[in-house]
């Protein structure tokens, strides 16, 4: 087993349908396998969440120290989303292993990943889930038999796949790197071309709502879906969201026991425990709660939500 395998995989105990849960979250771990050893990614978890937000999708905790996926829909918690649509939740998450905010390198690293992604289903070379994107000739079941699928069955239920990504997430997904299809002659056509540079733009808007950096102020345990058992000294995180918070907030997220009161700080690149030598707290500008004090030593959970 290569040592970039992801080494706990947990689906939440107290929703329906657990065992299928688990044998979803699963089948992801072992589908990017392949890319999380290329580009020597170390994810330690990949754990199931069910946050009271239904607009959150997928969080990735200390660059890959836990990556939180949800796997229902926030009405029907005994449905899940389709695979396709959880494999691009992860390939996100994945993505704020080397980038955070939702720019133009962000987006140039996703559709790489996607591009491998599909790649390897072709290839059949993501566990049991890329058998039948094998190609003839070279398309081998890992530990198995050969598998014969012609080339062209396994390019067109690619294009199904991108098809559906599209239409469960939005947007394009998966674009090729670097080529030009058959029509593309159109993009020297200035309004053609305005249009691209349009959508590009509507594509940064629309994700930078949807998975924005934010201050949450409520964000306990218990909103974000997280059981007890699944606490840990994590701290930083970007995750995905759909609905875009008070643009006014920062890009950070600090995640307390569900007592606690969580202080809204605008414009602070980091949190910063400001004690003086004596253990007393320095008198600053960053607003927080009358009365409370922090103990040196106290343990803070800081998540970004992207």
């Amino acid at each position: 087993m290569t040592s970039f395998a992801i080494t706990e995989v947990k689906a939440l105990v107290r929703q329906p349908q657990r065992v299928q849960a688990q044998h979803l979250l699963e089948r992801l771990a072992v589908a990017v396998l392949p890319i999380l050893t290329r580009r020597r990614f170390h994810v330690r978890r990949l754990h199931e969440f069910f946050p009271k937000d239904g607009a959150l999708l997928g969080m990735n905790v200390n660059r890959g120290a836990k990556i939180y996926v949800r796997l229902r829909p926030k009405r029907t918690p005994e449905s899940f989303y389709p695979y396709e649509a959880l494999l691009e939740t992860l390939l996100h998450e994945l993505t704020h292993m080397v980038h955070g905010p939702h720019n133009e390198a962000f987006y140039k690293y996703l559709d790489e990943l996607k591009h491998e992604m599909e790649m390897l289903m072709v290839r059949g070379l993501v566990g049991e889930e890329g058998v039948r994107f094998a190609a003839a000739g070279t398309g081998q079941r890992l530990g198995g038999d050969n598998i014969s699928v012609p080339i062209r069955v396994a390019a067109v239920l690619a294009a199904k796949r991108r098809e559906q990504y599209n239409s469960l997430l939005g947007g394009e997904t998966s674009r090729r790197l670097g080529s030009l299809s058959a029509a593309s002659n159109e993009i020297f056509n200035p309004q053609a071309l305005r249009r691209k540079i349009l959508e590009a733009a509507e594509r940064r808007r629309r994700d930078n709502e949807h998975c924005r950096n934010v201050l949450h102020p409520g964000a306990s345990h218990e909103v974000l879906g997280i059981e007890s058992s699944d606490d840990d000294e994590d701290s930083t995180s970007n995750g995905a969201r759909q609905q875009a918070p008070d643009p006014s907030a920062s890009d950070i997220i600090v995640l307390e026991e569900e007592d606690d009161a969580h202080e809204t700080i605008a414009n602070v690149p980091a949190v910063i425990d400001l004690l003086d030598d004596d253990g007393e707290e320095k008198h600053d500008d960053v607003p927080r709660r009358a009365g409370r004090k922090r103990k040196r030593g106290d343990t803070v959970d800081i998540i970004d939500l992207t």
